[in-house]
């Protein structure tokens, strides 16, 4: 069902309240309200057994190897910043030379984008190296740290302290797991295949430059020379800076953001878990494809299937109650700005 625009502007406004205030100034209800748990997508039960699976997939030694989905087996384990979010088989991505690495937490979303974690210590090299082979454009979601707890490896202008051991601690904050090393590299370490050393190297290209911003919130693009052996590539990074995890971020903004994904790369969305924000993120951006290729606007009953085969492919995708209204008011933001008269229904 669609509605004309000005019932789509009369329904909007129970939104305001949630995305016009700064969320340091929302009282106790709308912040409980912006952080519930949203699992109306799919039944409690279903929620459950699923999380019950996994869980048991994790730590129950005697479960035979076929049992487990490859991001939970052998030293895979140790790749997952969350051992409950683990990408489908079927929908992970594959890196295209297996016998540099063979297993990342990330998922494709058809063809579109790739979802996943932020990075551990130990998996920067395969982050890059997973943007680099499928030409993507990095899109970060979250910060590198969030009430004192890492989000995310830096993995853009310094160096680890030390790489753990793949069971190892990785320290508590971010202070203690870096120092400042005096290098031109983000990353530079080396392959062997065969026999022959490929070197992998990260190198920043000038300073990064704020595109936009609303309240506290910027979009900020980095560029960075990526070379894989011979062969070199300039990679941007795209962050928006203060969207907190479990949280909400500025509709306009996000319809900004989302108009920098270029053409002809691939966004590589992620946020700390690869789920929430990114979820979010990729949730608009296929509705705004959509409708710039043969005008389509969707129902809200059409936005929750969507969320729900996605999560086929990366469960929990969408997490909270405030962030699936997000999705319907950055549509409106979009759907507006574009001049369109009719809207999703509310």
């Amino acid at each position: 069902m669609e509605t004309s625009f000005s019932d789509a502007q009369i329904s909007s406004t129970r939104y305001k309240e949630i995305y016009d205030l700064e969320l340091s100034d929302a009282s106790d209800s709308v912040k409980e309200l912006i952080e519930m748990p949203i699992l109306e997508l799919e039944s409690m039960d279903d929620y459950k057994n699923r999380l019950a699976k996994i869980n048991m997939l994790s730590f129950n030694q005697n479960a035979s190897t076929s049992e487990k989905p490859i991001g939970l087996q052998g030293n895979n384990f140790y790749k997952n910043r969350y051992t409950d979010i683990i990408p489908s088989d079927k929908s992970r991505v594959i890196f295209k030379n297996s016998s540099f690495c063979d297993y990342i937490n990330a998922s494709w979303y058809g063809k579109e984008a790739i979802l996943t974690q932020g990075p551990l210590y130990h998996t920067v090299s395969e982050f890059w190296l997973m943007v680099f082979e499928n030409n993507g454009i990095i899109v970060c979601v979250t910060d590198e740290s969030d009430k004192n707890k890492i989000k995310t490896a830096n993995y853009w202008d310094k160096v680890p302290l030390f790489v753990p051991s793949p069971n190892g601690s990785c320290g508590n904050s971010v202070d203690d797991a870096y120092e400042e090393v005096p290098t031109e590299y983000a990353v530079d370490t080396e392959y062997t295949v065969d026999g022959i050393t490929i070197s992998l190297k990260v190198k920043p290209i000038g300073d990064p430059e704020t595109i936009a911003a609303h309240g506290d919130k910027k979009i900020i693009c980095s560029n960075f020379e990526v070379s894989l052996g011979d062969e070199k590539k300039t990679i941007s990074r795209l962050y928006l800076e203060n969207w907190p995890d479990h949280g909400i971020c500025s509709p306009k903004l996000l319809v900004k953001l989302i108009a920098l994904f270029p053409n002809n790369f691939i966004p590589v969305i992620h946020c700390s878990a690869g789920i929430g924000r990114s979820g979010v993120v990729a949730i608009i951006m296929h509705f705004i494809n959509a409708y710039n290729s043969n005008m389509t606007i969707p129902t809200e009953n059409e936005i929750d299937t969507e969320i729900v085969n996605l999560r086929e492919a990366r469960p929990g995708i969408v997490q909270t109650y405030g962030q699936r209204q997000l999705i319907t008011a950055t549509l409106l933001e979009y759907y507006s700005s574009s001049g369109n008269k009719s809207k999703p229904a509310l």
